[in-house]
């Protein structure tokens, strides 16, 4: 190890500068914030914070490059350690739809505990002094937790107020004891999704921890949850593993996986089940009943949460007929699949589908417009297809970077990643599929064209599906959709990228993935200092 380290010497001395130098430069920003609020608590506290990251991202180069260590284990402590300073850097309900996450949770937490999870207007039920979490100001406690408009969420907008009040959650917020209920709507879904995020909830109402801790406990659970399914996939993988494993070390990907959001368990089953159908197509000697069920579990867990993904199960077709023992046992396991792919969206979401499918006139709340319905899109292909086109040539880069990791926390412009970044982990993505690692095992021609197929399937109705429901017939371009909705079809697509005519000469997977940790620690840093510059009034 010592004559590899002192090989690479120049290499990791050149990424320690190439962070410090930047991570230096922040500290005016954070010294500013200091001088203006008189918290100097936030010059040690990024110090601790950048000095952490950097050292993280130097440990797990040193292991990746200089060691045989399990790949797969340092991957996966990368991610839950990225994904801790996600919840320290970004605290509270700053990720998209977060509030209404966190309640949906808390309504399986009170099931959970057996107690009545919501009132007979559909109001869950929470702890009173857990109504700080979504009223921070308090403004509902000084009217005896009635309804209040308008309310501040903790965290929705990160600003530097948000890491004084981490540090002085108790004596801030008084645990007044008793029930109330939550001002939020929950997301009415598959209760599978919410499960770790609920388990969190439920461990610190019954060890009566603060509001803030509850709340951290249910984003560590759901971290923690996604990282065993990303190992599991990793595991599972044929070949490609470093490919899956690069399309969880992007910004977003951690962001939303040390959320309450229920994305971490859409994006880890989504990575099991494409690791899963590649393992059948390509390692497996048989099909056993084992795996079916396996996938199937997967599909009824994640196609409920957004309809669109139960057509990930038609990736099925890449698995040969003849790893199985009979055709019946093929065809039996076809049925189970789509059961559990399409009847559990179907009976989830049965009044949704219901409402689009029959509506002739719609409505967008947020514009107060009448929008595109499905009998319009039938009725004017030519007009609704130029708002395609146009979606596709005008919001690309716009998906690519929201993808990626610009607009961070509730889509917010001012929690990005900076485009050059942006642009070193898209090279990552593309180099990966091209090492020459890579190259020994690849997909057939007939799989390639399955995995397009579907994934410009499911993209094109992810579109359509916002057209529908979100955007008004006045705009030009589909609204609503982000480039994280794209995350769970990723990795199938970078294996897309897999040839023989276009590689790379060298491995490069170890360096590939060390150089997106930095990335995502130098992210992590420099959202501290820029959050503490948003000093409210």
């Amino acid at each position: 190890m010592d004559e590899i380290l002192s090989k690479h010497k120049k290499l990791f001395v050149g990424v320690f500068i190439a962070m410090a130098i930047p991570a230096l430069w922040q500290v005016y920003y954070v010294i500013f914030a200091m001088r203006a609020t008189g918290h100097t608590f936030l010059l040690s506290e990024y110090g601790m914070l950048t000095i952490g990251l950097v050292m993280l991202s130097l440990c797990v180069g040193i292991f990746l490059i200089c060691t045989n260590f399990k790949r797969e284990i340092i991957w996966i402590i990368a991610v839950f350690l990225l994904g801790i300073s996600f919840i320290r850097v970004m605290p509270g309900l700053s990720a998209p739809d977060e509030p209404s996450h966190y309640v949906s949770a808390y309504y399986l937490s009170n099931q959970l505990m057996m107690i009545q999870p919501d009132d007979e207007a559909g109001k869950v039920n929470i702890r009173k002094e857990d109504v700080a979490l979504e009223d921070v100001n308090e403004e509902r406690k000084k009217s005896d937790y009635a309804y209040v408009e308008d309310t501040e969420v903790f965290g929705q907008i990160p600003t530097e107020k948000n890491y004084y009040e981490v540090r002085n959650w108790n004596k801030l917020h008084d645990a007044d004891p008793g029930m109330t209920t939550s001002a939020h709507i929950r997301v009415v879904t598959t209760p599978f999704v919410y499960l770790p995020q609920a388990t969190g909830i439920t461990i610190g109402r019954l060890f009566n921890t603060s509001a803030l801790t509850m709340l951290n406990l249910g984003k560590i659970f759901n971290l923690l949850v996604f990282c065993i399914l990303v190992y599991f996939a990793v595991r599972i993988m044929p070949f490609g593993k470093s490919i899956m494993m690069a399309s969880v070390l992007l910004p977003m990907t951690v962001n939303l996986a040390a959320s309450m959001s229920y994305d971490a368990m859409l994006i880890g089953c989504a990575y099991v089940f494409i690791a899963e159908i590649l393992y059948l197509a390509y390692g497996a000697d048989r099909a056993e009943w084992k795996d079916i069920v396996i996938l199937a579990i997967i599909l009824a867990v994640m196609s409920p949460c957004k309809i669109v993904y139960s057509l990930i199960v038609f990736l099925f077709l890449i698995v040969p007929r003849e790893k199985f023992k009979s055709t019946g046992m093929y065809a039996a396991a076809w049925a189970i699949l789509i059961v559990a792919a399409i009847g559990a969206s179907a009976v989830v979401n049965a009044g949704v589908i219901s409402y689009y499918a029959s509506s002739s006139t719609g409505n967008v709340p947020w514009a107060g417009e009448p929008g595109f319905t499905v009998s319009y899109v039938l009725h004017h292909p030519l007009e609704s297809a130029r708002v395609i086109y146009d979606t596709l040539m005008y919001q690309g880069d716009y998906y690519h970077q929201t993808m990626i990791g610009a607009y961070l926390g509730n889509v917010n412009e001012a929690l990005d990643v900076p485009y050059f970044v942006i642009m070193i982990l898209t090279a990552g993505l593309v180099m990966l599929p091209l090492s020459a690692s890579e190259q020994d095992r690849q997909l057939k021609g007939r799989d390639k064209l399955i995995i397009l197929i579907v994934g410009l399937v499911i993209s094109g109705l992810l579109l359509g599906s916002m057209m529908i429901a979100w955007t008004p017939l006045t705009s030009p371009v589909i609204l609503g959709v982000q480039g994280r909705y794209f995350l769970p079809l990723l990795p199938a697509a970078l294996l897309l990228l897999r040839n023989r005519k276009l590689a790379l000469t060298k491995d490069v997977d170890n360096y590939v993935i060390f150089f997106m940790v930095c990335c995502n620690a130098f992210a992590l840093y420099r959202l501290y200092s820029m959050i503490c510059l948003y000093i409210p009034g």
